[in-house]
Parts: C-alpha cells; sequence; structure tokens
C-alpha cells in the first residue's frame, strides 16, 4: 500500500526525471533482490504484485508524458479504437500563435536554453572554466550569457536561479574545480559500493544456462545488504533527477545521508567507550561554550527569518499601493538584517513611489528628501551586489521617475539602463526601454536603431513593433511605419485588431 501511495505521488508531481529515476531505482533494486535471494519465488509473488498494481494505475492514470500514455493509457486506446485522433500539444510559439494561444513552451525545450546558457558562461573565459562564475550565481549568469534562441519561448522573460541540471550548474558556477569534486565524491562511492559488493558476494556462473548463484555468509548480513541495496537505488535516482533539474534542500541532505546510512549498516568495526573522567574539569566550560553557540545561532536565524516576514510583509502592501505602511516594514527588514541589498532595494523602490505622491501633494521639499534617500537606498543595493540587473533596472525606475522634475536625470536612467543591458545583452526588454528613453530625450533615430536590435533578438516582441510605429510616424515616414504593422501581421499575428485598426487608417 504504501509503495502504491509512493507512485500515486510521484506520478501527480507529473516529473518527468522523477519518472526516470524512479525506473532506474526500481530496475536496480528488484534485480539486485532476485540475484541475491536463495529460493527465487518469493522475490517472484511481490515482484509481480506490485509492477501490476503499478501497471493498473498508468492505464487508468497515465504518466503524464504524451509518448507515453500514448501506448499505455485506457483513453488512448479508445481513441485509437474510435479512431478519434488525439490533439498534439502545441510546444513552441508558432509565427500565428499568440501566448495565450500557444499555452506554454514545453519544458525541454526550456532546459535546452538554460543547458546551453550553462555551457556559454563556463566557457566564456579560463577563470569561468577552472572556478566558475561563483557559487549560487547563476541567476547572473544566466542574464548575462542567455541564448537569444529563448527570447521566442513564451517565458522568454522568465529568470533561472538554477542551471535545472545539478552538474551544469556546478560547472557553470564553480568550473571544472568544483563539477571535478562534486563527481570525485559521486565516483568514489559507487567504485567503493560495486567493491563492496564484490567482496561480499561469491558469484559462480553457468555457462550452460547463464544462470547466476549468489551465496550469502548470513541471513542477518543478507538483510543488511538488501537495505543498502535499496538505499544505493535510491541514491542513484537522485543522480538521475539531478541531472533534469536541481537539489532541493532535503534531496541534498539524503545525497550524503544515504551513503552514511551504507557505511554504517555494513560496518564492520568494533567500538570501544573512551572513558572522559580526565575532562571532568573542562566539561562545564565546554557545555557553556556550545550552549552559547547555540542560542547565537537560533537568534541569528530567528532575526534572518523575521528579517524576510517582514520583507514579504512590506512587498504586498506596496504592490497594493499602500506605500506608508510598506516602509516601516521595509526598515524594519534592513534594521534586522541590513547585509541583504534585496531588502535595500524594495525600500528604494518604496521610498521612489511616496516621493511621487509627495509631488503630486505639491510638497516639494518632502519629495527631494524621500527621492535623495530612495537613491541612497539603492546605492547600497548596487555597492553590494553591483552585477544585480533587477537592481539597475529599478534604479532606471527612480531615475525616470524623479525626471518628471528634473528632465536631467533622464539621462541617468540611461546610463543606469544602459548598464543593464550590457549584464544581460540578449534581453529584447531592456533594449525596448532603452529605446523609450531615448525618444524621451529627443533621440528618435537611436531610438529606432535600438528597437530594430530588440526585434532581430525577438522577432514575436510586438512592443517592438508597435514602437517603431510610433517613432517613424513621428519622424514622419508613414510608410515605414505601415510596414511595421504589416510585417507583424504577416508573420506574427494576422489576428491583432489594433494593428488592423491602425493599418486601415
Amino acid at each position: 500500500a504504501t509503495a502504491v501511495l509512493f507512485f500515486l505521488v510521484l506520478l501527480f508531481t507529473r516529473s518527468r526525471s522523477g519518472l526516470l529515476g524512479f525506473a532506474v531505482a526500481d530496475v536496480l533494486f528488484w534485480a539486485f533482490l532476485y540475484l541475491s535471494a536463495k529460493e527465487k519465488k518469493k522475490i517472484i509473488i511481490p515482484l509481480v504484485a506490485i509492477h501490476a498494481l503499478f501497471a493498473i494505475i498508468v492505464f487508468f492514470n497515465g504518466v503524464y508524458v504524451d509518448q507515453i500514455d500514448h501506448w499505455v493509457t485506457l483513453t488512448a486506446w479508445k481513441n485509437r479504437i474510435t479512431h478519434v485522433a488525439a490533439p498534439a500539444p502545441k510546444t513552441e510559439i508558432t509565427p500565428s500563435d499568440t501566448l495565450l494561444e500557444s499555452g506554454g513552451t514545453e519544458s525541454g525545450t526550456i532546459r535546452k536554453y538554460v543547458w546551453q546558457a550553462a555551457v556559454i558562461a563556463w566557457r566564456a573565459n579560463t577563470k569561468n572554466m577552472l572556478v566558475g562564475t561563483g557559487t549560487e550565481t547563476f541567476a547572473f549568469a544566466f542574464y548575462q550569457y542567455r541564448p537569444q534562441g529563448h527570447n521566442v519561448t513564451s517565458e522568454w522573460d522568465f529568470l533561472y536561479n538554477k542551471a535545472h541540471n545539478e552538474y551544469l550548474n556546478y560547472l557553470a558556477t564553480t568550473g571544472l574545480f568544483g563539477l571535478g569534486t562534486y563527481l570525485l565524491l559521486i565516483g568514489s562511492f559507487i567504485f567503493w559500493y560495486v567493491k563492496f559488493l564484490i567482496s561480499n558476494f561469491q558469484f559462480s556462473i553457468k555457462i550452460s544456462n547463464f544462470k547466476f548463484q549468489i551465496g550469502k555468509t548470513s541471513e542477518h548480513d543478507g538483510n543488511l545488504l538488501i537495505i543498502s541495496a535499496a538505499l544505493f537505488s535510491g541514491w542513484l535516482s537522485i543522480l538521475v533527477t539531478n541531472f533534469f533539474g536541481f537539489s532541493v534542500v532535503i534531496m541534498q541532505l539524503f545525497l550524503f545521508l544515504f551513503p552514511a546510512f551504507i557505511l554504517a549498516l555494513t560496518a564492520r568495526t568494533s567500538y570501544r567507550t573512551i572513558s572522559l573522567a580526565a575532562l571532568k574539569k573542562q566539561e562545564t566550560i565546554i557545555r557553556w561554550i556550545v550552549a552559547a553557540a547555540t542560542v547565537a545561532a537560533i537568534v541569528m536565524l530567528y532575526r534572518y527569518w523575521q528579517a524576510d516576514t517582514l520583507y514579504s510583509t512590506g512587498y504586498r502592501l506596496a504592490r497594493a499601493n499602500q506605500f506608508a505602511q510598506a516602509e516601516g516594514f521595509d526598515t524594519k527588514a534592513i534594521a534586522r538584517n541590513p547585509g541583504e541589498p534585496m531588502y535595500h532595494d524594495e525600500l528604494a523602490t518604496t521610498l521612489g513611489s511616496l516621493s511621487l505622491a509627495a509631488i503630486d501633494a505639491k510638497n516639494a521639499t518632502l519629495a527631494a528628501s524621500l527621492a535623495k534617500q530612495s537613491l541612497a537606498e539603492s546605492d547600497t543595493a548596487l555597492r553590494t551586489s553591483p552585477n544585480n540587473v533587477n537592481f539597475w533596472k529599478t534604479r532606471t525606475k527612480l531615475y525616470y521617475t524623479f525626471s518628471t522634475f528634473d528632465p536631467q536625470l533622464n539621462q541617468a536612467a540611461i546610463q543606469a539602463l544602459e548598464m543593464a543591458q550590457t549584464l544581460s545583452p540578449n534581453d529584447p526588454k531592456i533594449l525596448y526601454n532603452l529605446a523609450i528613453l531615448y525618444g524621451r530625450g529627443g533621440d528618435n533615430t537611436k531610438a529606432v536603431q535600438l528597437l530594430i536590435k530588440a526585434k532581430a533578438l525577438k522577432p514575436d516582441y510586438r512592443d517592438a513593433y508597435f514602437g517603431l510605429y510610433v517613432f517613424y510616424t513621428e519622424m514622419k515616414e508613414p510608410d515605414a511605419a505601415r510596414a511595421e504593422l504589416q510585417y507583424y501581421l504577416d508573420h506574427v499575428d494576422p489576428n491583432d485588431k489594433d494593428f488592423q485598426s491602425r493599418l486601415a487608417q
């Protein structure tokens, strides 16, 4: 019953990597169990019973993998018998599809681009090849090295904190040194376990009937070996799922705990008790030191948790336009964890909104004070994390907001966004916003150049086409303006009513 329940849970996750990892672990474990059993019939009965239940579940429910469900599910066979063709799922945005019509890009396609970004980041320079871009910096690396092809997916403006492949993630962020160490750990344990099996089992092969006979030293040892085989099979499934995803905290713990369990189960070492009578004088001091360190750690973790909670509350209030209340929560979060740049960036945004509200209320003095505080918070965030693209985008928004009462800040906004563009060169949205800023400053020619680049990076980028239409119209080039609308209707979305009406004018 437990196995069936866990199998259902796995199916409902719709994780193809998890299903593959389960298949590998399942085959290895039952193969080991069958070969190690003295009475094979006792293994065949539960083996057939459990897998028969799995097959029934798959037959009625499916595994949510079209290539498999097409052949093994009841629905698929009904459709085949009645000659009803199952609708093919859309995976890519085609020129005639809008985002809402296309659904989402198939996960395998997205993984391809994310994996490409990891390899490109690793190969960028000698330093990256040796030690990577830095621990837990894949988000920054993806911004800088993401492939242009990712722009044609429905998730084109998503950020990926991990490479969705644990091995490529290590390669990109820690280089050959980090990945080599990781693979050495894995390979060493696999080598040890295989060597352990060989040393504990005597294999004899009968050439005539190709059957393996395996003898065990004792029933107790055999049971321990079976448990260790179950743990080892489960451990290998983690290695499989890590190839198509990344480790969450609990799986990373299992990656190290399972080998530890196996080593503990199979150890043949005798232990002896060591008297600590000689340490009685130092025992009280040691206890106080451990207690003090434990309390300090708990207090520190509590402050981090409290800071995150305050930040989250402030974030929600700011999105509800309750900026005055949000400021208080952001300030408290910073007081508890002043080294977190995200808190400073959020407070900068909130203070910027309050400054704009003060302008609307005709309170220039308060507006100037809030604007100064906002930029100071942005400075702090950028000093801590100067390669964070989102922080430079925040800086751009602040300058853009404050330029309503100081037009010279429009150029500062351009400079901030150009820094973001340097850190994320294949982001068409940055080029689009740069074009808007240049157009606001009166440089329509530069704006057009940037929009053409944005369109080249993302051929189905509607905003770029519309921006070109607007700027060409302002530059008194109606034919070029109409050509942009017509091209979009012919090659991207022929059903765009707004473009159709503008073209008909």
